[in-house]
């Protein structure tokens, strides 16, 4: 992440506290003018969406009609609701102060406004020079007028006088500090027709609004049931709150850059990451979500859990946004770091408009329910665990889509370093286009991402506790790892405990779910005698669809037999995938040969060591061949030292290749009988 693009991040966080800070002065005024605190909070987030929504209209195109309907649909929706807020509530509920109430609510609104439009107009680029007198006029008519309202009123209420300067220091703070960089992307265009042809930046803008979302409603849920608990004065309660809220976002704010640079991203990945933390905060949302009765511990125990759930999607975010950039630009030459921030602030634009709608939603049904509106502040106690227990279902649904977008999202932590690696090579001046087209038939084009590896994974690891070996024999990749078979175990051992980026051969037939129930039948469950013939028919017909999504899921190289044809496109596949940067993983040894107690590795068929020829006939690269010996006895990889190919060896070289791979495979078994 650039300097410029973390300072970018820091302002739209302060900002966020800073609104923070304003929706609690609103609740505050609202209850100091015996108006309900759930009015002045719907007031203030009404009018400033609006405000926020005609501005974005007005600087922001768009190309596609669903797009601008919903842009227009959102200003409607919100003009809607500041009427029903301010026109037809204080309609029904009339007090002697609302009218007041709202102007104080609102001077917040209209000053950043003002300054907004001034800073704008006189093009003041730099973060200090000439803005000072901008940004403090506003803001000390906003105090001046804030004390006048209230000295009209004619209650005691000028302990808002010193909260409406504090804000205006927080503003201020805001304007002088963030300004620059903000004014200068809104001055910007995204060349969104064209982004939005990459199906792994779409997941990703959908993955960063859903959690985006869950984050805002679930902290707006957390402020009501605080509020609606504590007995203090609320104007005391409001400070103490904020100051809360504050640090818990400057702590996450903090968290997620620690975590940017924890083993844990580096081990897992950063979408597997979003996908741990969206998992933790479902489960403290909706398995613990009897704790809001209980109060005390309880709801602390779900917080913190929620925060550490909410922390590590927002660092996965993060970390992706850098990611989606380089996919941008594998898909548009001519974007540059300005395109990752528009995108950011869009993506900051539709979060909080969806958020500010679903809080305005919740507010309004609460300020026209007779029973909370008409409740004075002690009696709300009793509302405060019903609301947030209720108010809760909605990030958790926002949680659950974005744990689906994140299932979807094809850049891995295997498709994040071969992104980084064709960089690497584009800077070199080299080109690559087998692993360009694997890279855009992944991630920019429509891609049915393989969940079931992960899934294998996941459950066999614990069972299958295997050590690893020899790591330091692999000096280059990508390579052909060559696997001693012993039947089924072989194969899920290598897959599930070799630590590399493999696509294994697989005979064709067990990948078609046409012919794989025959062959499974015919060359094992035929072989069970004891079982009667119809229940093989069933077992097999039952085994076979699991085994061939299962095999599926590993994105294998499929092995053709018969014709040459077919054999000659297992090697085509075999060498786009090594160009590609994937390695190879094959099994090569003859099944018809039977293990005997003194030597637990067959002869190998030879054909395979042809790759080594093609290869270097159209990479000009010799490929290395590694062996690996699966030891069920020790449960443990053994990977033994390569041979290399030389392109010198002529006609002999195919044969040496194999020779030298059964001669260190039979090494590497005598040390599991040492």
């Amino acid at each position: 992440m650039t300097r410029k693009a973390s300072h970018i991040d820091k302002g739209r966080l302060y900002s966020k506290v800073v609104y923070i800070y304003f929706c609690f002065y609103a609740m505050a005024v609202a209850e100091r003018f015996s108006v309900s605190v759930f009015f002045g909070a719907a007031v203030f987030i009404s009018v400033s969406a609006l405000a926020r929504m005609i501005d974005f209209l007005a600087q922001t195109r768009y190309d596609s009609r669903l797009k601008k309907f919903i842009e227009w649909a959102s200003v409607v929706f919100f003009m809607l609701s500041v009427v029903c807020v301010l026109a037809v509530y204080p309609f029904l509920y009339l007090t002697a102060h609302a009218a007041i109430a709202i102007v104080i609510i609102t001077l917040p609104l209209l000053e950043h406004g003002v300054q907004s439009m001034l800073l704008r107009r006189k093009q003041i680029k730099s973060p200090r020079a000439g803005r000072a007198a901008v940004l403090l006029g506003p803001q000390a008519a906003l105090v001046v007028l804030t004390g006048m309202l209230v000295w009209v009123s004619g209650l005691q209420a000028f302990e808002f006088i010193i909260a409406a300067a504090l804000g205006m220091v927080f503003s201020f703070l805001r304007q002088w500090v963030f300004y620059a960089e903000e004014s200068e992307d809104q001055k910007q265009r995204i060349p969104d027709d064209d982004v939005r042809l990459i199906r792994s930046a779409r997941l990703y803008d959908g993955m960063a609004i859903s959690s985006g979302v869950a984050l805002h409603i679930f902290a707006f849920t957390y402020v009501l049931y605080i509020l609606l608990s504590i007995r203090l004065v609320f104007f005391h309660s409001f400070f103490i709150v904020f100051a809360a809220i504050a640090i818990v976002f400057g702590a996450m704010s903090l968290a997620t850059q620690r975590f940017l640079r924890a083993s844990l991203f580096a081990r897992i990945g950063k979408n597997a990451a979003f996908v741990l933390g969206t998992a933790i905060a479902i489960f403290a949302a909706y398995m613990l979500r009897g704790n809001w009765f209980l109060g005390g511990i309880a709801v602390s125990v779900q917080a913190v859990l929620l925060l550490v759930g909410l922390t590590l999607q927002m660092t996965a975010t993060l970390g992706l946004r850098e990611d989606i950039l380089l996919v941008i630009k594998l898909h548009r030459k001519d974007v540059n770091e300005t395109v990752l921030r528009q995108r950011s602030q869009r993506l900051e634009h539709w979060t909080a408009l969806i958020s500010e709608a679903i809080m305005l939603c919740v507010l309004i049904l609460l300020i026209f329910d007779p029973a909370v509106s008409g409740a004075w502040l002690d009696d709300n106690i009793t509302y405060a665990s019903q609301i947030s227990s209720s108010v809760v279902a909605v990030p958790t649904v926002f949680l659950l889509l974005a744990l689906v977008y994140s299932v979807k999202q094809p850049l891995t932590q295997k498709y994040t370093r071969r992104l980084k690696a064709y960089v690497c090579i584009k800077e070199a001046g080299k080109d690559n286009p087998e692993m360009e087209n694997r890279l855009r038939s992944i991630l920019i084009k429509k891609y049915k991402k393989r969940i079931g590896v992960h899934i294998i994974r996941a459950f066999l690891r614990p069972v299958m506790y295997h050590s690893l070996t020899g790591e330091q024999n692999v000096q280059k990749l990508p390579a052909i790892f060559v696997f001693n078979h012993r039947e089924v175990y072989g194969p899920i051992a290598a897959v599930v405990f070799l630590p590399y980026d493999l696509r294994p051969w697989i005979l064709s037939k067990m990948l078609d779910k046409n012919q794989i129930i025959r062959h499974m039948y015919e060359g094992t469950f035929i072989r069970i005698k004891w079982m009667p013939v119809f229940m093989r028919k069933l077992a097999a017909a039952i085994a076979s669809p699991i085994v061939a999504w299962a095999l599926n899921s590993l994105d294998p190289i499929p092995v053709y037999r018969g014709t040459v044809r077919n054999v000659i496109k297992t090697f085509e596949l075999s060498i786009e995938c090594l160009q590609a940067g994937d390695s190879i993983l094959l099994f090569p040894e003859n099944p018809e040969e039977r293990y005997t107690q003194h030597d637990q590795v067959s002869a190998f068929y030879r054909g395979f060591a042809n790759l080594g020829r093609l290869y270097y006939k159209r990479a000009h690269e010799c490929v290395t061949f590694y062996p690996v010996f699966a030891s069920r006895f020790a449960r443990v990889l053994r990977i033994g030292e390569g041979v290399t190919y030389d392109p010198l060896g002529g006609r002999k070289e195919e044969g040496r290749i194999v020779e030298t791979l059964e001669a260190r495979m039979r090494m590497l078994f005598k040390q599991d009988e040492q």
